[in-house]
């Protein structure tokens, strides 16, 4: 009887163990290189906030030249990256707040560069630079709030928890 009683117990304790243990250390290195890619970007952007910061205006189109770069080569990246299983909703909503970055400084940092570049900048040129700011701001949280939702969903189904 007591026999059965420390197996009954072994038994359970081996599936609440099995439970809480990550199913496949795949999907926290998956989860780790799609977040190795963001913030390859993110230092990018930081990189070129703080030549904008020195206010360097010969600095500023080498600066944005590299970011530029960065970005091409990390969406590329992640769109070489093939999605763990049949879960390609992480990696679809991770490429669409990469496209967002990448719409942000192709598109509207390329139109933001000539009018910070000159010395002097008109009331309504200020004015379109903060409505771009508060633009591009709301669009990378909208992003990236569905790619923080995907990850905790990516990481729930693998058994994980983000650091």
């Amino acid at each position: 009887m007591t026999n059965k009683i420390y197996w009954g117990v072994a038994m359970v304790w081996l599936t609440l163990l099995t439970q809480c243990l990550p199913k496949d250390t795949r999907a926290i290195e998956y989860n780790n290189k799609i977040v190795s890619i963001q913030k390859k970007i993110n230092t990018g952007l930081d990189s070129f906030y703080k030549t904008l910061e020195k206010g360097d205006s010969a600095a500023i189109v080498p600066a944005y030249d590299t970011l530029v770069k960065t970005i091409n080569d990390q969406l590329i990246e992640a769109r070489n990256l093939k999605p763990l299983g049949k879960d390609s909703t992480f990696k679809a909503t991770a490429l669409g707040l990469f496209d967002v970055y990448h719409r942000i400084i192709e598109v509207d940092f390329a139109r933001m560069v000539p009018l910070l570049m000159q010395a002097e900048v008109s009331e309504e040129e200020k004015n379109l630079l903060v409505d771009m700011e508060k633009k591009l701001k709301k669009d990378e949280k909208a992003a990236y709030q569905k790619f923080k939702k995907a990850q905790q969903a990516f990481a729930k189904k693998h058994n994980f928890k983000l650091e």
